[in-house]
């Protein structure tokens, strides 16, 4: 009887042990946690030493610009070469010139050039024959005779001409050429007024006068 009561007892125990563990509610799963938005973290800023920084530039269609970045202005156009200054058109200079065709066309000149200031002209020749031909012009009375001629010509052709001082001196042909280039270039004859006094002493004893 106690045996059987004791089996009874411990089966009484074993269901309620069951019921109870049976009745117990399984947990339920915790909820995963939903993610934290990363920072708006800036980019490093750091340069690379190792890469040459970028210029932002508007012409640059792969870099932005930078705020408040005004583009760069346009280059200003070239300026415009210098033209060089007209030769003055006066009736001295035409009549130069005109003299020194004549001159030219004249038999055994090479080449002739002429400056008029006022009514004188000064007259310098190159003679056909080179510098040898021009020495003998220059000293002998044949050549002096020439150089007479020439002038006188010039003064029955040119009637605004009342004195003309030819030569056939190398130098001083090369200075009245120096002066007739540098009114061709604009520049006022007034710059060689000294050098046309020296020129016309040099000249003068030469032709006898």
């Amino acid at each position: 009887m106690n045996k059987t009561k004791f089996y009874l007892v411990g089966l009484l125990v074993f269901v309620m042990l069951f019921t109870i563990v049976g009745c117990r509610r399984a947990p339920s799963p915790a909820p995963a946690p939903s993610p934290v938005p990363a920072p708006n973290v800036p980019p490093d800023q750091t340069p690379d030493p190792y890469r040459p920084p970028v210029n932002p530039s508007p012409y640059n269609p792969n870099v932005p610009p930078a705020p408040n970045m005004r583009p760069a202005p346009p280059a200003p156009a070239p300026a415009p070469a210098p033209t060089p200054a007209p030769r003055a058109n006066n009736r001295a200079d035409d009549t130069a010139e005109r003299i020194a065709q004549m001159v030219t066309r004249m038999e055994n000149v090479d080449r002739a050039t002429a400056v008029v200031m006022g009514n004188m002209a000064l007259i310098g020749i190159r003679m056909e024959g080179g510098n040898e031909q021009q020495a003998r012009n220059r000293d002998n009375a044949a050549g002096q005779q020439m150089k007479r001629q020439i002038a006188d010509k010039v003064e029955r052709e040119f009637p605004e001409i009342s004195e003309a001082l030819v030569t056939t001196d190398p130098e001083i042909t090369n200075r009245i050429e120096n002066i007739s280039r540098n009114i061709q270039q604009g520049r006022p004859i007034s710059e060689s007024l000294d050098e046309i006094a020296q020129i016309i002493r040099d000249i003068t004893p030469r032709m006898g006068r």
